[in-house]
């Protein structure tokens, strides 16, 4: 059964014609566990599946949430009133499905500026929050902003995770996604819904670098996703 999540015709076909009301609860909990993101989104819309699929879609949102906030269901609120959306790795590995090693990781979020100010105060009452850097540019923030237009970046740390505030130079933070490094991280989570600008790469795990040319094959960057098991490269063709 553990492959059933990576092969998503052959376990659909399972799961749309088992009869899964005969199914032990046991054993449907275990069906949710092997099933990747689009089996999930393709189980809703059978009435046999539906309910499982959204409940398991809920739980794994607010399982992400809480491995870096004190109240998961506080900070979706926060998302959904300041249109906040997360991006980066958080975004991806939700996607993906696949845990990591969430101790050193850091929490992108991109913030609007009228909330810019309600965010920074919410995550500034987290345990052991300290503001690590102010407002400004670095590395590859520096060049993004230089040429496509980025606000700028503060990052927060907490006793639960580092968190990096991207102020959008607009109204809705969702342009700056086409801007970013590499189609492997050009999706977001809001409070409600998943964006994933090129699904059929992301869930292959590959991604198309942008052309950033302070970036190379020798980058940490890079090196840092590759041993994440991504396949990055520089063109369509090189896939």
């Amino acid at each position: 059964m553990t492959f059933l999540g990576n092969l998503q015709g052959p376990f659909l076909y399972f799961a749309l014609t088992h009869p899964v009301h005969t199914l032990p609860a046991e054993t449907k909990a275990l069906v949710m566990t092997f099933c990747d993101l689009s089996d999930l989104i393709g189980l809703s819309y059978d009435s046999h599946w539906a309910q499982l699929a959204a409940r398991e879609i809920r739980a794994s949102f607010l399982y992400t949430l809480a491995k870096f906030s004190p109240d998961a269901f506080a900070f979706r609120e926060m998302m959904r009133v300041t249109n906040t959306i997360i991006t980066g790795a958080t975004a991806l590995h939700y996607l993906l499905r696949q845990p990591y090693n969430w101790e050193s990781c850091e929490i992108d979020l991109i913030v609007c500026p009228a909330y810019i100010v309600d965010v920074t105060r919410f995550i500034m009452a987290f345990p052991g929050a300290t503001r690590t850097s102010e407002f400004g540019l670095d590395g590859v923030d520096d060049y993004i902003q230089n040429d496509f237009g980025i606000g700028s970046t503060t990052t927060i740390t907490t006793t639960m995770a580092s968190f990096k505030l991207v102020l959008s130079s607009e109204m809705s933070p969702f342009h700056l996604l086409a801007h970013y490094w590499s189609t492997h991280v050009m999706n977001a989570l809001t409070a409600d819904s998943l964006v994933c600008a090129y699904p059929t790469l992301t869930l292959q795990r590959k991604g198309i670098i942008s052309y950033i040319p302070m970036l190379s094959e020798g980058d940490d960057i890079i090196d840092m996703w590759k041993g994440r098991g991504l396949a990055l490269c520089r063109s369509r063709q090189q896939l």
